[in-house]
């Protein structure tokens, strides 16, 4: 685990102060080298901004990627002040978005992770469609443009999907719950993943 949302987030205090083995290397670093603000403090906000959205342990998390009321443009908009930053700067932000989730999430935590990102495209999707009876065909006697059929077997799809994500969701506790248990030697945290249980 990278870090500690919980216990280590407040509104003013420093990502780089916090965690300054992350100015090092990788995106982090990058972004960290390149932020010509006083104490880093845009770069800071930035990296707090991708650990609240993308961090299980937030309270942000659960709160839809994409949409209306997502969560990046609100964090990015109320915190960072710049609502538009994930817009403006597409190719870091994904950068740091996966870079995050590899280095901080298992392998597990990921495919959950990805399973609900798509399951959130799927909920909107099907949202945005609406029913429609479509136009009969004249010479078919078919109805051509029927969205009834299609969000109907959509829907019952969906059940079966979220019935998946939640087992592995439970699986993700039960990993979790283990790590905080037991450490491997050096101090390393242990995985339901790494020991192959899953």
């Amino acid at each position: 685990m990278l870090v500690d949302i919980q216990r280590d987030f407040h509104e003013d205090s420093n990502f780089w102060e916090m965690y300054p083995d992350l100015k090092v290397a990788g995106p982090s670093g990058k972004i960290y080298k390149a932020d010509k603000s006083r104490n880093k403090a845009n770069s800071s906000k930035v990296m707090w901004c991708i650990a609240l959205c993308f961090d299980r342990g937030s309270k942000f998390f659960n709160l839809p990627e994409y949409g209306e009321e997502n969560k990046i443009t609100m964090l990015f908009g109320d915190y960072l002040g710049k609502p538009n930053w994930r817009n403006d700067n597409k190719a870091k932000f994904e950068e740091l978005k996966e870079w995050w989730l590899l280095a901080q999430v298992s392998k597990l935590e990921r495919a959950l992770i990805d399973a609900e990102d798509k399951m959130e495209e799927r909920r909107i999707l099907i949202k945005e469609t609406p029913y429609t009876m479509g136009k009969l065909d004249k010479d078919s006697g078919k109805w051509i443009g029927n969205t009834i059929d299609i969000l109907d077997k959509a829907q019952a799809t969906t059940d079966k999907i979220m019935a998946n994500i939640e087992k592995v969701k439970n699986l993700v506790i039960q990993e979790q719950a283990q790590a905080k248990e037991g450490k491997q030697k050096g101090g390393g945290e242990s995985s339901l993943s790494d020991q192959e249980v899953i």
